[in-house]
C-alpha cells in the first residue's frame, strides 16, 4: 500500500496518510506518495537531492524473534552431534 508523507523543506516528516481511497495529494507543499518495502521503516526524508526521497532503515528484529533464532540455531547443532 502506499504511503503519502508531507514534509518540510528539512526533511521532518509532519504527516503520513494511507488507506483507502488513496489520500488526496497536496498542492504546495512537498510530500511523497511511495510504497515502503517490507521489513523497512521512514526515519525522514533526504531534502539533499531532486526529487527528495525517503531515509529508510530496517526493522530490528524483535527479542522473539532472535531468541526463536537461537533456538533454531542450537537445535540444528544438538541434530547434527555438535554437542
Amino acid at each position: 500500500m502506499k504511503i503519502l508523507f508531507i514534509h518540510d523543506n528539512e526533511g521532518v516528516i509532519l504527516s503520513q496518510q494511507s488507506g483507502h481511497p488513496a489520500p488526496r495529494l497536496p498542492v504546495g507543499v512537498p510530500y511523497i506518495y511511495e510504497e515502503i518495502p517490507e521489513g523497512k521503516r521512514v526515519t525522514g526524508v533526504d531534502v539533499s537531492v531532486t526529487p527528495c526521497k525517503l531515509i529508510l532503515e530496517d526493522i530490528p528484529s524483535s527479542e522473539i524473534d532472535q531468541l526463536k533464532q537461537t533456538v533454531a540455531d542450537l537445535t540444528e547443532i544438538v541434530l547434527s552431534g555438535g554437542i
